[in-house]
């Protein structure tokens, strides 16, 4: 069976969800003086009716007025995996819990090219690490759609370990000794 196959919010395989989602990008153009400029954000996400990995990745621009362009790009899908639910628990318990869009042009040579997503992720340091290795991301709050299947999504596959105190050492009965030596 095909992701486009499963029906919205699937479990495949056991391991991980699928939900569709399609992203809004919106491109302002700033100017001052003679020089000109583009400035990108990710203006919404919207959930999808399904997967549809078939088409791929396609871009619709929705919006023209004067200096803003917003388009809408279909094709894309959160993924929630079982081994990466404690940092979905950390997202979730942040002060904006988000879902992170991952970017880069379309043309690397051009700057005016569009700006495309390539990879929606609600896992903070997926984000982080995307962050480093200067693709563009933008932090989007999370749709309902989304922040309740995450949340049902943690609480069955995330259990917080318990604080422990560690023992700590009296210093008195290390003293005179070499604090080089193990004991």
């Amino acid at each position: 069976m095909t992701e486009s196959q499963n029906p919205v919010g699937s479990t495949l395989a056991g391991e991980r969800q699928v939900f569709p989602i399609s992203v809004i990008i919106e491109r302002r153009r700033l100017s001052r003086g003679d020089w000109s400029w583009p400035e990108w954000r990710v203006h919404g996400i919207v959930a999808a009716k399904s997967p549809d990995s078939a088409a791929g990745l396609e871009s619709t621009r929705i919006h023209s007025e004067r200096d803003v362009e917003r388009y809408l790009w279909t094709g894309l899908a959160v993924r929630f995996y079982r081994d990466a639910a404690e940092n979905y628990w950390h997202n979730l318990k942040g002060r904006q819990p988000s879902v992170f869009v991952i970017c880069r042009p379309q043309d690397e040579e051009h700057t005016e090219s569009l700006l495309a997503p390539f990879l929606v992720t609600v896992d903070p340091y997926e984000a982080e690490a995307y962050i480093e290795g200067d693709d563009t991301v933008f932090a989007v709050s999370i749709p309902p759609e989304v922040y309740g299947p995450l949340e049902r999504f943690v609480i069955d596959h995330y259990q917080p370990s318990e604080k422990r105190k560690r023992k700590k050492s009296k210093w008195s009965d290390t003293r005179g000794q070499d604090p080089s030596r193990k004991h």
